[in-house]
């Protein structure tokens, strides 16, 4: 055991579990190392392994509050927060003084955006530890949620106290600040983020709403190009999309717009996602910017929408454009779609639509198998959201 517990310190999780797993085959009740496996397996993501272990500690001692705590954590990984509630409950009445339970479970009921639940859990979790600086700031997150800025100044500002180089409490701060309009304020605290952190692509992204408000758009231009290199997040191609816009760079506004679509479409953000292909349409349409990335745009606005003007556009763009398509993949279901469009009358119900879209993607015979299985899991994704709508509509 000591041996596991000394690999575990050194993050050696590998070595660590094959030293439990010996204790546990030579005696199985012991508690302790179900637990510490059980760790292990957390640390390196494997929750349903994770998930068996602390089971088995929980069987074994039903009373002991840990293999709840840890089993609680597996269920919130997991996204089963009523599950994970239930769990950290346990450990808090098996074990009333445990902050970190009662953080844990706050951290369930702001997923679940109960958020007063949340915050009293945190409150809580400070009065048991005053100086818990995770409690305040995941308050502070819960208040800038509620719009109540001043009360989440007030716990950044103590985790700043607390923790001067914490740069999660300088970004969320900015947040807050920016929702008071002290525009000023905001940057500082987000650019002092950016230099305690130079890859918290988020403290870029605040930065970049910021610039974006006072209409600095080359610099908001620059601060979401940061953020989307250091991770892909569709708001910020959404944003640096409206920023390019501004600065009338509209093929680049098209194609993060597009891109944006796709994210959120991806991440079941539906709402935006036909937002931003609409944004790309719109900019298409008032400027008489055709590019292919606004093809493809149009397209999915097409599918996703029941604008009566999107047919006659889409019909106008390809004429226009066809012979400067450069995507023979596009141009190919452009000839399907648009000769669907003019053949027979297809009506704005997205389920119809969605027919043409489908039927285009299968007869597009030279399609490669990986380029047809994103368009049609893409489509079966928008047939999800409209699923009312949408009955009948073939795979």
């Amino acid at each position: 055991m000591k041996r596991g517990e000394a690999f575990e310190r050194i993050n050696d999780f590998s070595r660590a579990n094959r030293d439990y797993s010996s204790v546990i085959e030579s005696d199985t009740t012991r508690v302790y190392a179900w637990g510490r496996r059980g760790m292990t397996y957390l640390s390196v993501g494997k929750l349903d392994e994770a998930y068996h272990d602390f089971n088995k500690s929980i069987e074994l001692a039903p009373n002991d509050f840990l293999g709840y705590f840890n089993r609680g954590n597996v269920f919130f990984y997991s996204r089963r927060f009523r599950e994970a509630i239930t769990d950290f409950s346990k450990t808090i009445e098996l074990h009333a003084d445990d902050f970190q339970a009662h953080l844990n479970r706050g951290n369930c009921w702001r997923e679940l955006q109960e958020y007063e639940k949340a915050l009293s859990d945190y409150s809580v979790a400070i009065s048991i530890d005053i100086n818990y600086v995770n409690a305040y700031l995941n308050r502070g997150s819960v208040f800038l949620n509620l719009k109540d800025y001043d009360k989440a100044i007030t716990d950044f500002n103590k985790v700043l106290e607390l923790d001067p180089v914490n740069a999660s409490a300088y970004a969320n701060r900015a947040i807050a600040y920016e929702g008071m309009q002290e525009y000023d304020k905001a940057l500082e605290d987000s650019t002092k983020a950016i230099s305690l952190n130079p890859s918290f692509h988020q403290a870029y992204f605040n930065r970049g709403m910021v610039y974006l408000l006072i209409q600095e758009h080359s610099q908001a231009l620059t601060d979401f190009t940061k953020s989307i290199e250091l991770f892909a997040n569709p708001d910020a191609y959404y944003w640096r999309a409206e920023a390019a816009a501004k600065l009338h760079k509209f093929e680049r506004a098209i194609r993060d717009w597009k891109t944006s679509g796709f994210l959120y479409m991806r991440y079941r953000n539906y709402d935006v996602s036909v937002k931003s292909f609409k944004s790309a349409y719109d900019v298409h349409v008032q400027n008489n910017v055709i590019t292919d990335d606004g093809l493809v745009s149009t397209l999915m606005y097409y599918a996703v929408s029941s604008d009566s003007q999107v047919e006659q556009s889409l019909t106008q763009m390809y004429e226009e454009y066809k012979t400067q398509i450069q995507e023979k993949i596009l141009l190919k279901f452009l000839d399907i779609i648009v000769e669907k469009i003019s053949s027979q009358k297809v009506s704005p119900k997205i389920a119809e639509r969605l027919n043409v879209l489908s039927e285009a993607i299968n007869s597009a015979n030279d399609l490669n198998k990986e380029t047809k299985q994103e368009f049609l899991r893409l489509s079966i994704i928008i047939k999800q959201k409209y699923l009312d709508e949408l009955k009948g509509v073939p795979p």
